[in-house]
């Protein structure tokens, strides 16, 4: 809460202090969504209804970015934080049977591995700069949400499928 506050004085009402591009806002800003991630996927075995919330998450999402782009187009929000929840949790209903037969071990293991290698998709790369993706996987809104944002892409809350599924699946595995 103390860092959206923050965030909106700066960005949306315009208070100039501090700053949100040092390593210690970067490290205070991933710690949130790492943690908010990771429970969302061990949370996902605790729900009852779970094509439901997906499908409720989903539409709050989609609400969200036609509010940002209607009343705020200039910090607009595309595949924000709802969108990959809702949709992470639809992908997970069809196969978490099939997941469950996964030890939970492996699962964490190979889930948080496969995170940390996709982690930097969205700048064109994987393994950290390591190895460079090819430039036409990043073409259109579609490809954003995948986590291959176009040239000229912005969202002021953009979490793609990829890497952050992997995250997701790393909860899901703790819960297992």
């Amino acid at each position: 809460i103390i860092y959206h506050f923050a965030w909106d004085l700066r960005n949306l009402v315009g208070i100039k202090w501090g700053s949100f591009s040092s390593t210690g806002s970067l490290i205070w800003q991933q710690s949130i969504c790492w943690t908010f991630i990771l429970i969302s996927g061990f949370c996902f075995n605790l729900s009852r209804r779970p094509l439901k919330n997906a499908l409720l998450t989903l539409a709050g999402g989609i609400a969200v970015t036609v509010v940002t782009v209607t009343v705020m187009p200039e910090a607009a929000i595309y595949f924000g934080v709802l969108i990959f929840h809702g949709s992470a949790m639809l992908l997970l209903f069809p196969i978490r049977r099939l997941l469950y037969k996964i030890p939970h071990y492996i699962g964490i293991a190979v889930s948080f591995l496969l995170f940390l290698f996709t982690y930097s998709v969205d700048d064109g790369s994987l393994a950290f700069g390591k190895i460079l993706l090819p430039d036409s996987l990043y073409k259109n809104m579609f490809t954003a949400f995948w986590g291959f944002p176009h040239r000229g892409f912005s969202s002021a809350d953009y979490f793609p499928f990829f890497p952050w599924v992997f995250l997701f699946l790393t909860g899901f595995f703790l819960c297992s």
